[in-house]
């Protein structure tokens, strides 16, 4: 039997268990994507587009504090190939409120990226600015993630991503896979000990190992821009203004899987 031997101070076993549970909440990643001709220009109908959204969030019943900016990035456009080494000095980024007061999203974080070509590359024009704004957002009820995102793209969302199940408690899984891999754990114990004609005494050590290894995939039954590419959720993935129209796609969350494992060493007599 795997991860099981006789030791001179008594037997060693293995024991493991697996459980599943649907998942009861989802979290996901939503942006906005915009372009100007100056990083200001851009910057404000970012702004503009992501608050909408936070709007359109907060109507469909997603609390406040379920909503957390993650992310800022400004870099500029290009003619051709990438410019020669310098830093981006886009005016007036410091004077423009990034959230009005009616929508407040903690922990922003804001990037700009210099770009370089090789040595005798020719050095483009910046023709406009792009800037991409997202937010992390947590539903209660995985149910309603298709009409959320519905909400949201009509609000003017076009980034999505990085969707993932969880439960809010693992705490009551976590024991009950636990206590069926030390029951494993036993029971092996105890037949092995039969097998060699001895009696299983009490346990010396015991340790335990729990792992959320895996998960179900989320299922996605309409049509893009709902489609992830390869069946991934990570990264984002555009879509919005060019898609057909269509309905909010059904969703099928499916369990997630833990994996408890028990290693225990008993006395033999």
């Amino acid at each position: 039997m795997n991860g099981q031997r006789l030791q001179a101070e008594g037997l060693l076993v293995v024991g493991e268990a697996t459980r599943s549970a649907v998942p009861d909440m989802v979290e996901l990643m939503l942006g906005v994507q915009t372009d100007g001709a100056t990083a200001l220009q851009a910057l404000r109908e970012s702004t503009t587009k992501m608050t909408l959204v936070a709007q359109a969030l907060l109507a469909m019943g997603v609390g406040q504090g379920d909503m957390q900016a993650v992310g800022l990035s400004i870099y500029p456009l290009y003619t051709s190939r990438l410019p020669q080494t310098g830093p981006l000095q886009p005016a007036g980024l410091g004077a423009y409120p990034l959230y009005p007061q009616a929508v407040q999203l903690p922990s922003l974080g804001l990037s700009v990226y210099p770009q370089a070509a090789p040595p005798g590359a020719e050095v483009p024009q910046i023709v406009g600015y792009r800037v991409s704004n997202s937010v992390r957002v947590t539903l209660r009820d995985p149910s309603r993630l298709g009409e959320v995102l519905d909400a949201a793209v009509a609000a003017g969302a076009n980034l999505t991503g990085g969707i993932s199940l969880k439960l809010r408690d693992e705490s009551a899984i976590r024991r009950t896979a636990l206590e069926a891999a030390g029951k494993d754990a036993r029971a092996k114990a105890e037949a092995l000990a039969a097998a060699v004609g001895k009696q299983l005494g009490d346990p010396i050590a015991v340790t335990e190992e729990f792992i959320p290894f895996g998960q179900s995939p989320l299922s996605f039954l309409g049509q893009p821009p709902f489609s992830f590419a390869g069946g991934s959720f990570g990264g984002f993935v555009p879509f919005g203004p060019g898609a057909a129209p269509f309905s909010p796609p059904p969703v099928s969350p499916g369990e997630l899987a833990f994996y408890a494992r028990v290693v225990a060493v008993y006395k033999l007599t």
